[in-house]
């Protein structure tokens, strides 16, 4: 966000402020789909409509059986293990670079500074 907000010429305290805003949301939001199923994630998806289009029966089946498996499944005992990993007793991101990645001394200026005005 403030690398957006660079580039849109806001002021840095704006720019700022904007990545706080959307970093708190986002953190929200995450607290609160933790503890969801994961399909009620993706509740706007009318996926029951959706099967109803499949032109075969043996397919709209399977499609309904695996809907159901997956809707009993939580996030947390699914996805969470892909997203994060234990050090002691906090759980910790993985990196995923280039995207998720902790910052460290061995990377450029730039984009030390990048990630320190987050």
């Amino acid at each position: 966000m403030v690398i957006a907000g660079r580039h849109i010429e806001l002021s840095e305290s704006d720019s700022t402020r904007a990545a706080a805003a959307t970093v708190r949301s986002y953190r929200e939001h995450m607290a609160d789909y933790a503890f969801m199923r994961a399909l009620e994630v993706w509740e706007r998806v009318d996926i029951d409509a959706f099967v109803k289009e499949f032109p075969e029966n043996e397919i709209r089946t399977r499609a309904v059986e695996r809907i159901e498996k997956t809707r009993a499944r939580t996030t947390v005992e699914h996805d969470f293990p892909k997203l994060a990993e234990h050090h002691g007793s906090l759980p910790k991101i993985k990196d995923n670079p280039p995207l998720i990645f902790h910052p460290s001394r061995k990377r450029p200026r730039a984009t030390r500074r990048a990630t320190r005005a987050q």
